[in-house]
């Protein structure tokens, strides 16, 4: 005989749904946005490599769970608000990379060992983006999940697209550029400029 393995996946259904498909888009769980969603119009895609700086993780080393949490989830937090601010500046579309998180999220009391009670997680452990940002905050932000090249949906040029490392970094925010195209240049050139601007929250 055959062997069917059912699953039912839970998530939060508010009055406007869009912020919570964000984790099952993540997990390849859904495939019915419309074509745009894969393919929009004119746009290409930039993202960041969410790597913790060397000397943030000396200063992490002796911390706490939680206290390394925190201070991973501020580092996170400005290079995706920096890295919004390029995207919007360039006309890319930006793809929010995968992050670790050193404490899970839950509604009861994780603390002080950051794991939910009976839970067999690993820390630190690749987080959902609901776990680090208000999603509801995000509704009309246009961005997609970290596994976005993987889906089946995306053109193969996406998919394939060539991958330019900027050569700088914008308040901590190590830019990749998604792409061949002419835009890749006016990257460039913004990063060439950075010197001459200060990051805000610096």
């Amino acid at each position: 005989g055959t062997e069917v393995l059912v699953s039912d996946v839970d998530t939060s259904w508010v009055r406007d749904p869009r912020p919570f498909l964000t984790d099952p888009r993540e997990h390849g769980l859904w495939y019915r946005d419309p074509p745009e969603y894969y393919n929009p119009a004119g746009s290409m895609f930039i993202t960041f490599d969410p790597s913790l700086p060397p000397q943030l993780q000396r200063a992490m080393a002796q911390l706490s769970l939680i206290e390394k949490h925190m201070r991973a989830a501020a580092f996170y937090r400005l290079s995706v608000r920096n890295a919004l601010a390029v995207a919007q500046a360039l006309g890319r579309i930006l793809i929010v990379p995968a992050f670790q998180c050193f404490c899970d999220r839950w509604w009861g009391n994780a603390l002080p060992e950051c794991i939910i009670p009976g839970s067999d997680q690993v820390l630190p452990y690749q987080c959902p983006m609901d776990h680090l940002f208000y999603l509801p905050h995000w509704a009309d932000l246009p961005f997609r999940e970290h596994s976005f090249l993987d889906n089946p949906g995306v053109p193969p040029h996406s998919a394939g697209a060539c991958a330019e490392r900027a050569t700088a970094h914008i308040g901590g925010t190590p830019l990749l550029s998604l792409g061949c195209d002419p835009r890749n240049q006016r990257l460039k050139l913004l990063v060439e400029n950075v010197e001459s601007v200060t990051p805000l929250g610096s």
